[in-house]
């Protein structure tokens, strides 16, 4: 296999290619391609939106093709921090729509895990 992966065990970046034991390619799958909104664009929202440094702020970038209730790709961002002008802090998670980068969902994750944790839907697009 030969592929390119973000850092920490985040997503696969461009095409990831599947090798037989002779070296001979045996399949070579676009990861980015059904993604409209880049890679480029999720680390500039993070940049830009955020006000994070990606591998200083150790922010874990995932992406999925498909999630439940969205039938679309998804980019999903996660930090310790706080969200914006949201004066508490925790590990905030935010969804972005892998179409168009629209904000899905931001929740925020109070507690380190186990009893007593509790995440808090900061914002939901409401589906039509």
């Amino acid at each position: 296999m030969k592929y390119n992966r973000f850092v920490n065990g985040g997503f696969i970046k461009g095409v990831f290619y599947k090798y037989d034991e002779s070296g001979k390619l045996t399949k070579a799958e676009d990861y980015d391609k059904p993604f409209k909104f880049t890679w480029e664009q999720v680390k500039k929202y993070v940049e830009q939106d955020l006000k994070l440094d990606i591998l200083k702020d150790k922010v874990g970038i995932d992406n999925d093709l498909e999630y439940p209730d969205y039938n679309f790709p998804t980019w999903n961002i996660s930090y310790i921090g706080k969200y914006k002008d949201n004066p508490r802090g925790g590990i905030i998670r935010i969804m972005l729509n892998g179409i168009n980068g629209e904000v899905l969902l931001v929740e925020i994750q109070l507690g380190k895990g186990g009893e007593g944790t509790t995440v808090e839907t900061l914002y939901k697009k409401e589906s039509k």
